[in-house]
This record gives structure tokens, C-alpha cells and sequence, in this order.
């Protein structure tokens, strides 16, 4: 393997590592907007069905964690 194809291997793994960190940048976005909408459910759950809310609570904790230890 010359040196040319290595830069070329290494010019293909940058393109890849973008667009893997592209792709992962969506994906945090869309996970929050599902976020937002779990949290205005957990509100009115919050009262008419506390333990259904209670579960929804820890079940947002851990999406929040996920997308924190990106």
C-alpha cells in the first residue's frame, strides 16, 4: 500500500467520522423534540394518573442522561 492510498484511506475515514457526527447530531435533535412532548404528557399525567407519571419521570431522566454523555 503506497502512501497515496493511505491519505486516500484516511481522506475516507474523515468523510465517514462526519458524517457519523452529522448523523448523531439529528439524532440528539430529534430525541429532545420527543423530549419536549414527553414532558407536556408527564404534566397532565402528573394528576390523573401519578404512578404512570412517576415512570414517565424516570423513563425522561434517562433519555437525558443518554444525550448527555455524548
Amino acid at each position: 500500500m503506497s502512501l497515496d492510498d493511505v491519505m486516500e484511506k484516511l481522506k475516507d475515514m474523515e468523510e465517514y467520522i462526519s458524517q457519523v457526527n452529522d448523523d448523531m447530531y439529528d439524532c440528539k435533535t430529534d430525541v429532545l423534540k420527543v423530549l419536549g412532548i414527553l414532558e407536556g404528557i408527564n404534566e397532565e399525567l402528573y394528576y390523573s394518573n401519578p404512578d404512570v407519571s412517576a415512570d414517565l419521570d424516570n423513563a425522561i431522566e434517562l433519555l437525558k442522561e443518554l444525550i448527555d454523555e455524548e
